[in-house]
């Protein structure tokens, strides 16, 4: 093991020992990142402490391990901190600090960093921007991610996405999709993630004819293998009443998961064919299948879940249900 490390990992001494006031900022990103590799964050905070002037790299390394840790007001609490010791903030410390900021729920954080971005001019950046409108969406403040949408300089597919999203997951279907539509007026191919995730909104809208042109794009640009657009495909066509679009969706499916099989368990119970769903579980898919059944028999009332079946039927799904 590198030394450096393993001084760093040793759980029983203190780093004052070993670690002087002024560590030259790339020997404590080594340091940083062994103590980080262990969990020890106080440890790791420590060392940070130490730096004078630690690099972009150095920051944006802690703070990010902060939000990937469920721990965003620590990351915010360290940017905060950079600003005290007078420390220039650089695009890689934002990029950091957005993820925290909408990890944290609270629009007023994105706001503050939005603010100090565009103080240091750096708010053009597309790879900022479009963590700045995944940050306010996460936090449902349509108005910021717009501004910000409406500020970038050259929008790409990620940017598109993340505010038709924003709007989508903020209850407003209607305008994700006229994003989405100006999105291909741009010139701007949609992907896989723009398509699942602008489907929810012809499925609240139960707009079908937007629904199926999305499935044709999807189809002539080879997304049908993606078990996340094939999902949310099956979803719309449920909601849509149209359940043997949503059948055709799973049948031509390459891989199925659990949430496959809910999806198409989902469509039949939505659309009230009670009976058909259960007859449509393969052996080689029992388990699977029937522990979608008993997730969706918990999400609605039991009783008229089952209300069609024969006693018997009802007996082999809940039995089958506690043996998977």
């Amino acid at each position: 093991m590198d030394p450096i490390e393993e001084c760093a990992i040793l759980p029983s001494i203190k780093v004052a020992p070993f670690v002087p006031t002024n560590i030259p900022s790339h020997l404590g990103l080594r340091l940083l990142k062994a103590a980080l590799n262990v969990g020890d964050f106080r440890r790791a905070q420590q060392l940070f402490d130490t730096i004078p002037q630690p690099d972009p790299t150095t920051c944006s390394t802690l703070i990010s391990a902060f939000t990937t840790h469920g721990l965003p007001n620590e990351a915010i609490r360290l940017y905060a901190s950079l600003q005290a010791r007078g420390i220039k903030p650089h695009n890689l410390v934002f990029l950091a600090v957005a993820k925290a900021c909408g990890a944290s729920g609270d629009a007023s954080r994105v706001k503050e960093v939005h603010d100090d971005a565009i103080r240091c001019g750096m708010v053009s950046d597309a790879f900022l921007g479009n963590a700045l409108i995944h940050a306010y969406g996460k936090c449902k403040c349509i108005e910021g991610a717009r501004r910000v949408f409406d500020d970038l300089v050259v929008k790409d597919v990620v940017s598109w996405t993340s505010m038709s999203s924003c709007y989508v997951n903020c209850g407003l279907p209607r305008q994700g999709l006229a994003v989405f539509h100006e999105m291909g007026w741009n010139g701007v191919k949609p992907n896989s993630v723009t398509v699942s995730s602008i489907l929810p909104a012809c499925s609240e809208l139960k707009d079908l004819k937007s629904g199926r042109a999305i499935h044709g794009f999807a189809a002539r640009h080879g997304m049908m293998e993606n078990v996340f657009v094939c999902s949310a495909l099956m979803s719309m066509y449920a909601r849509c009443l149209s359940v043997k679009q949503a059948r055709l969706v799973f049948d031509l499916m390459p891989h199925r998961d659990v949430v496959s099989w809910n999806g198409v368990l989902t469509a039949y119970f939505t659309n009230k064919e009670y009976e058909k769903g259960p007859n449509q579980i393969s052996l080689k898919n029992v388990s699977v299948g029937l522990r979608a059944l008993c997730i969706q028999a918990v999400k609605m009332k039991s009783e008229e879940l089952f209300s069609d079946y024969s006693p018997e039927l009802v007996t082999k799904i809940y039995a089958a249900c506690f043996s998977c």
